[in-house]
């Protein structure tokens, strides 16, 4: 099973991911994480990507099992959300994946609080 994480490193404000990833590879040695870009081309060979990104607005992790959920509870989000959900919108319409399932991080993403909420998550997805 792959995941996607998408990160900015120089934005602290969407760096969540990017502060979580080493606890991820160490503790979930089974699953692939590949950091990705959304400006530039990523990896779209995958059908059913699952995401991990920074979601601003939301106070705890979130998981998203479609395009539709994440639309409809997203509405304060980055013009790097936008330009990533636009991007899946479009794959999607244009029947280049099937589904996308994403994990939103809070902006304010504390290790302590937050780990926990997204290892449960984690543990829980089932590839396609």
């Amino acid at each position: 099973m792959t995941f996607f994480v998408f990160g900015n490193s120089v934005y602290n404000k969407d760096s969540s991911t990017l502060k979580v990833l080493p606890y991820l590879k160490k503790e979930f040695s089974n699953i692939k994480f590949v950091l990705c870009d959304p400006t530039e081309s990523w990896n779209r060979k995958e059908k059913n990507p699952i995401i991990l990104d920074t979601i601003l607005g939301i106070s705890d992790v979130a998981f998203f099992e479609s395009l539709d959920k994440f639309f409809m509870r997203g509405k304060n989000i980055t013009c790097h959300d936008y330009d990533l959900l636009m991007d899946l919108s479009l794959q999607k319409k244009l029947k280049k994946i099937e589904s996308v399932r994403m994990i939103g991080l809070p902006v304010d993403f504390n290790l302590k609080t937050h780990v926990p909420q997204l290892a449960n998550i984690i543990s829980k997805i089932k590839p396609n």
